[in-house]
């Protein structure tokens, strides 16, 4: 068809028997009437006359998506089983690249999801973490074992640690050995302390 006479067709609507019974039955339709065109055609208005015509319902497993039709034979007969053969061979063709197309669509769709609440998951954990972060009080959060997970900059100012003393230790245990370590720590400088106003004294 000329660009003209699409644009005058518009959005078609192929209500005819023979198409309702090629979509019904899945099978192919053949129709020929050499005086005009073929009873059950019922083909949208401003489209070109037709006396032949060949529609093939396109599959590809189970699905059923279009159909494919070819009219108006060059030599004004009717299609044949021979080009019946050709047209489903094409259309088994076309079935297949659009099952294929549907598939690519889905998946880019799925994995475009995907993206999206990946990235609203670390924009709700960068959020999480600031304010657990910034918290006047200290949090400390431990999985279903009681291993540490996390804990917030309040928490090692106020026991004196280091985050990699705690974060993965059982909280107990890790907390323990941040308190020794501490104790040692204040234990050492009374210490040098000591041994320092005792030098001083003499």
């Amino acid at each position: 068809m000329d660009p003209e006479t699409v644009q005058k067709i518009g959005k078609p609507v192929f209500g005819g028997a023979i198409f309702r019974t090629m979509m019904g039955e899945r099978k192919p339709q053949k129709a020929f009437n050499p005086q005009g065109e073929p009873d059950g055609l019922s083909l949208p208005a401003y489209h070109p006359p037709v006396q032949s015509f060949l529609g093939v319902p396109p599959k590809a497993g189970d699905n059923l998506h279009v159909w494919i039709y070819v009219a108006q034979k060059l030599s004004k007969r009717a299609f044949t089983d021979e080009d019946e053969d050709i047209l489903v061979t094409l259309a088994a063709q076309a079935g297949l690249a659009f099952d294929n197309l549907l598939h690519l669509q889905q998946l880019k769709q799925h994995a475009a999801e995907l993206e999206a609440e990946v990235a609203e998951r670390k924009r709700a954990e960068s959020k999480f973490r600031r304010l657990i972060e910034t918290a006047p009080m200290g949090i400390v959060i431990a999985n279903k074992k009681g291993i540490v997970a996390e804990l917030n900059a309040q928490t090692l100012t106020m026991f004196g640690y280091e985050r990699q003393e705690i974060v993965g230790q059982p909280d107990s245990r890790g907390f323990e050995r941040g308190r020794r370590k501490h104790r040692r720590a204040n234990d050492s400088g009374s210490a040098s302390s000591g041994h320092q106003m005792s030098g001083d004294s003499s």
